[in-house]
């Protein structure tokens, strides 16, 4: 599987490829297309990042040691998978807005009512001391969909993750 990774790039392009090691050719095949070179821990983390602000999204890699829970397995030991991304609204550090498609139809413009109606009932959701909503988080198969509203009320962030298994 290849994708050509530009502007036209869909959320369902990364999030196939959540869940799988940066030895998966479909990944390999991103970061050299993208000038990218394989993602690399830093001393004491257990994440990390490729940020393409141009493009409006990031994607998380996770040591496998967490993402797989293998507790035995000392963190830096293992490959890294691709754990998750962020699709960013424009302006919000420094990226502009993804304009790809997103699941379920979701549009920044959307807020927390229309939310409800395209993914149902959220598993869970925060609010500020003054009651209003941060954010809301919905089940996507094995993934989870995760969006932080900004103050009018509409999408800031969505992130789309595999939960770690530790």
């Amino acid at each position: 599987m290849f994708f050509k990774w530009s502007l036209a790039l869909q959320s369902t392009d990364i999030t196939k490829l959540i869940g799988k090691p940066v030895s998966d050719e479909a990944i390999k095949n991103w970061l050299t297309v993208e000038g990218h070179q394989l993602p690399v821990l830093k001393e004491d983390e257990y994440r990390t990042y490729i940020e393409s602000p141009e493009q409006g999204f990031s994607v998380i890699f996770s040591d496998e040691a967490i993402f797989l829970g293998n507790e035995q397995q000392p963190i830096g030991a293992g490959q890294l998978f691709l754990s998750g991304v962020f699709f960013y609204s424009d302006g919000l550090d420094g990226y502009k807005q993804f304009v790809g498609g997103l699941p379920k139809s979701i549009k920044f413009e959307d807020n927390n009512e229309s939310l409800n109606n395209k993914l149902g009932t959220p598993e869970w959701n925060r609010h500020g001391e003054d009651e209003v909503l941060i954010s809301e988080r919905w089940e996507y198969g094995k993934l989870k969909i995760h969006v932080t509203y900004n103050s009018s009320g509409t999408i800031e962030v969505i992130s789309i993750s595999e939960p770690d298994k530790t």
